[in-house]
């Protein structure tokens, strides 16, 4: 038997070498392949999932801040409380979750934080920046809705710029995850082909080698083996022939058979991924027809709710209005009251000082001077001309008739006091029963009337503690109007305005009145002060019911005013510049001329 040259070994091994270094190769150039797609796939998968998540945090964000909007308008401040809350969650995890998707980070999905990688797309990047430039403005119109003076659920603009602001945000997202999935199905399908073709990659690397190893090893030893089989017979050399056509015959029904085994495993696999992937759609179509069947069930819920608390707010409405009327009428007798009192007190100051001077009156010279003359009855004469006390004495009464004189006028001077005190209160009293009936009907007002009328109620002597009155009374027709819930809210600005110069230190205090006509159909009403002022942020919380910065208060007046204010179609606002700078209360409502 001839032995093979030791080169061509060599040759034969190095080459069997390179083959199989070529084959390990691709095998792991594939591998990383499909890892690579595989990890594309992951972040796709969770970037929908991350938009999926915002999307549902923004419809919450949505509803709560809405439900915040419910109770600050029905003044349920535990839903207001409790809403506010959830909504500045939702607005962290939404922050959180924009931030994540713009330059990666952890991100919150179902209750869970993942991360994220910073997406190197442009076109995404900028979808990306414009769904954050919208949440700022999202944020920002829920802000302005939360710190709203118009509280109304329908026909308000803050709530429904917010409400176009998030559905413009969802439109950016559901249109975000419509390119993430475009985007995503290259590589999805780049991963199933690779997928696919490792398995017939490997059988053709085997058969590869397998054709290899038959050329370069078997066929050189075939030969070899027929040298020796021709040298030992013509039958050795047939039944060589016969066997080596057995084993030919053999490898290749082996190799038939392992690719058709193979073949069937992969078909297998493939039908099992198949059927599970079947599965797991009709599992999420089942899901989706129960979200969307709680999803109309919670829309009727709410609805319902929103239905009933509309009418428990026009029930609240019409309550506060009749609180409002007794509110005014209550004032109004305090007013009187406070009015009767401070004459009260003048009344008794006056009759102090009276009865004080009763008491001082010189009466015991008199009875004196009455008993001297009693005991010189008998000699009168004698007395006036020889007695020294006898000459004094009409001097002494000359200046005891002067002094009694004066003594009366002073007298006569505290009765007319008294009498003009006693007059002022039946005067006070008459005044408040001309306004004494009750009525909603609208009638002819001089608006001028009303103003003087108010002040003489609310600052009866013209200004006390350094007062100054400052009246702008325009001349205007007579308004056709409910001259009480006028009066109502002026008592109660004029109140709020002694208050404040009250509490004011110093002296220049002023206290201005102004009528006028700005338009043809409205009429305004100032009521200016330079007492303590308002702070900034409390010139819309002085109007909510209970709210009040004075000691002893209520927090009704200016709550019950605005209602009147606007029950006359009107507005009542208030301004300040700040602490200790004054403020002003400004009344405007429709006019509508008696004449017309």
């Amino acid at each position: 038997m001839s032995t093979p040259p030791r080169a061509s070994m060599r040759s034969l091994v190095r080459s069997f070498v390179v083959l199989v270094a070529v084959s390990v190769a691709l095998q792991l150039a594939s591998l990383m392949a499909v890892r690579e797609i595989g990890r594309r796939t992951e972040q796709s998968r969770l970037l929908l999932s991350a938009s999926d998540a915002t999307r549902d945090l923004l419809d919450r964000y949505a509803s709560t801040t809405y439900l915040a909007v419910v109770g600050l308008s029905t003044s349920d401040w535990e839903l207001l409380l409790r809403q506010r809350k959830l909504a500045k969650e939702f607005e962290e995890q939404l922050s959180k979750n924009f931030a994540a998707l713009r330059q990666g980070g952890k991100a919150h999905i179902g209750g869970a934080e993942v991360s994220l990688v910073s997406e190197d797309d442009p076109a995404t990047k900028e979808r990306l920046a414009a769904t954050d430039s919208l949440w700022a403005e999202v944020r920002t119109s829920a802000v302005r809705v939360l710190r709203s003076d118009n509280q109304s659920l329908r026909n308000n603009p803050d709530i429904e710029r917010f409400q176009t602001a998030s559905q413009r945000l969802t439109e950016a997202l559901v249109t975000l995850d419509a390119d993430i999935r475009q985007r995503a199905e290259p590589d999805l399908r780049w991963l199933g082909q690779a997928q696919r073709a490792l398995p017939v990659g490997t059988v053709a690397l085997m058969l590869l080698l397998g054709a290899f190893v038959y050329r370069r090893i078997l066929l050189p030893f075939d030969a070899s083996m027929k040298d020796l089989a021709r040298s030992e017979g013509a039958l050795r050399v047939a039944r060589d022939e016969l066997e080596c056509r057995v084993e030919e015959r053999t490898a290749e029904l082996s190799a038939a058979n392992a690719a058709l085994v193979a073949e069937r495993e992969r078909l297998a696999h493939a039908n099992q991924a198949l059927e599970a992937q079947r599965e797991e759609l009709h599992r999420a179509n089942a899901e989706l027809e129960r979200q969307e069947q709680a999803l109309r069930r919670s829309n009727e819920e709410l609805e319902r709710r929103v239905e009933e608390r509309t009418a428990e707010l026009r029930e609240a409405q019409q309550r506060s209005l009749e609180l409002a009327r007794q509110a005014g009428m209550t004032e109004i007798a305090s007013n009187v009251l406070h009015n009767v009192g401070n004459v009260l007190n003048n009344l008794n100051t006056a009759s102090a000082m009276l009865a004080e001077r009763l008491r001082a009156l010189r009466v015991d010279p008199i009875l004196k001077a009455a008993e001297m003359l009693e005991a010189q009855k008998p000699d009168l004469a004698g007395f006036f001309s020889k007695d020294e006390r006898g000459r004094r004495l009409p001097e002494y009464f000359g200046k005891l008739g002067q002094n009694l004189t004066a003594e009366r006028g002073e007298l006569l001077s505290l009765v007319g006091a008294l009498e003009g005190h006693v007059a002022h209160i039946r005067a006070v009293v008459d005044f408040q029963q001309s306004y004494a009936t009750v009525t909603n009907l609208d009638e002819p007002v001089d608006l001028a009337v009303v103003l003087e009328d108010a002040l003489r109620m609310a600052v009866p002597s013209g200004g006390r503690g350094g007062v100054v009155i400052d009246r702008a009374l325009s001349s205007l027709p007579r308004a056709l109007c409910d001259k009480h819930k006028v009066l109502q809210i002026v008592l109660n600005l004029l109140g709020n305005a002694k208050w404040a110069l009250g509490e004011r230190e110093g002296e220049n205090k002023r206290l201005a009145v102004r009528l006028a006509r700005p338009a043809e159909d409205r009429v305004r009403i100032q009521i200016i002060d330079n007492g303590v002022g308002i702070d900034s942020a409390l010139l819309t919380k002085i109007f909510q019911h209970g709210f009040t910065t004075r000691k002893g208060g209520h927090g009704f007046g200016l709550h019950a005013s605005a209602l009147v204010a606007r029950a006359m179609g009107g507005t009542l606002v208030a301004e300040s510049e700040g602490p200790g700078l004054g403020a002003t209360f400004t009344l405007e409502f429709p006019f509508r001329s008696a004449e017309a």
